[in-house]
């Protein structure tokens, strides 16, 4: 399963973060992030994320994830791009994750799904100017560098893209799928474990 630093790949594993650009986010970023949803969420988390990645001579994967306004992360994985040359429809993971606040920009990201075992990581998240910046501890070595004391940040950007249009939905699943053609690498996103 992938990991964002939401989640973590581990979507989100990371570091402790400072305001993106200092002083450079806008009256309207500022806002948007004081308005919380529900279980602490800011409403700038909530909607459609870009989480695609250029995985080189693996291919383009072509992945979103969605949070909505009570911290719940939903993952779509379009089966059909050069990373997984599978078919056109998305691999859908509804409600995966769960966001809960632990004050100012710290998160617990919760696996949800079913035979998670509860597994978590804490991470800090900034939304600012489109982009959501999530970072965490490098536990699970993400970046294959032998170093696991390190923090690892990544950034993705707001799409445009509803929930409703990540259509159709593969009728196997990831992992059935991944048992004929075997993943070329892990998928990289921290916000998705």
């Amino acid at each position: 399963m992938k990991k964002i630093a939401l989640v973590s790949s581990s979507i989100l594993s990371v570091f402790v973060l400072t305001a993106c650009g200092g002083g450079g986010s806008s009256n309207s970023d500022r806002q948007s992030n004081s308005s919380q949803s529900a279980n602490g969420i800011p409403s700038s988390f909530v909607g459609v994320w870009d989480a695609s990645t250029d995985e080189g001579v693996d291919g383009f994967d072509q992945y979103y994830l969605s949070i909505d306004a009570s911290g719940k992360i939903s993952t779509y994985d379009f089966a059909g791009d050069t990373f997984d040359d599978w078919g056109n429809c998305y691999w859908i993971e509804k409600d995966v994750y769960q966001l809960k606040s632990l004050g100012g920009s710290k998160y617990r990201s919760t696996a949800i799904y079913a035979g998670s075992n509860g597994e978590f990581e804490d991470l800090e998240i900034t939304v600012s100017g489109g982009e959501l910046t999530s970072s965490s501890k490098d536990v699970d070595d993400v970046d294959d560098d032998g170093n696991t004391t390190e923090s690892y940040t990544e950034t993705i950007k707001k799409s445009s893209r509803t929930v409703q249009s990540f259509t159709p939905e593969c009728v196997d699943s990831f992992a059935a799928a991944r048992s004929l053609i075997p993943a070329k690498q892990a998928k990289s996103s921290s916000l998705v474990q």
